[in-house]
Formats: C-alpha cells, structure tokens, sequence
C-alpha cells in the first residue's frame, strides 16, 4: 500500500475481519487502495495538490488516513456475502465522503503544512466562486 498501513486499517476494524474479507490477497487491498486514493484526490484536487500529497513519498495527514482507511476497509469487506457484512459498514464510507465533500468546500480545512494548489507563481489559487440570480420565490 502506498498511502495507507496495515496498522491505520486496523485502526477502523479487526485485522481478523479484513484479511478474510480480502482472502489474505494483500494485491487486492492494494488495488481498493489506489481507488479510494483516487477518489479522495479528485475530491480535494482543486484545492489542494494532490500530485505533492499521494506522491512518492506521501504527506500523512491524520484525517486523510483515515478517510481513505474507512474507504478501503468498507470496500473491502463489502466483497464478503451479504450475510456476513455488518449491517453499519456502509457508515464508514458514508463519514469518509462526508470529509473530503467538506474538505472539497473548505468547510472543513486540512493542516497547514498540506500544500494548496498553485499558480505558477507559487501563490495558492482560490476556487472560483459562483452563483445566480435566479429565485424562483423572489421579485425583484
């Protein structure tokens, strides 16, 4: 794995419960990984560069080991029979998207030693912000 650990997804869930949801096939934790590690980078990719973050070596930052921890691990076991899937491992992913959505809106900001996407000036770029006038319920 190249982001995540062992150790960080054993954080989220017994090692017991992943290995046999995965068949002990570390390949295949690894391919949920590279997923899950895309997923997250389209997400906060315009906010953050995501290049510096998940490149070789990769900038850990606690909640974005966590968000992609809680990705892989409910993907993970969601490959087991339904009968033998917890009925709440979809609450995992569900708080993981919740994250980058308010990672991805700024509501919720990562650390500052995370780099910001850059002009080719090195400034950090602002996302556009944008709106209408259209309110169906307002007259002007």
């Amino acid at each position: 794995m190249k982001y995540i650990t062992m150790e960080d997804l054993t954080t989220v869930v017994q090692n017991r419960l992943l290995l046999e949801s995965v068949e002990k096939d570390e390949e295949l934790l690894d391919s949920i990984e590279d997923m899950a590690v895309s997923e997250a980078a389209a997400y906060i990719g315009g906010r953050y560069d995501a290049g510096k973050i998940f490149a070789e070596p990769p900038i850990r930052t606690g909640i974005l080991v966590r968000v992609i921890a809680c990705m892989v691990v409910a993907r993970a076991i969601r490959r087991n029979a339904a009968r033998k899937v917890p009925d709440n491992i979809q609450e995992l992913e569900d708080w993981a998207m919740s994250i980058l959505i308010k990672i991805r809106d700024d509501i919720m900001p990562l650390p500052p030693d995370i780099p910001p996407v850059t002009d080719e000036e090195g400034n950090p770029e602002t996302p556009l912000i944008y709106g209408h006038t259209r309110n169906d319920s307002w007259f002007i």
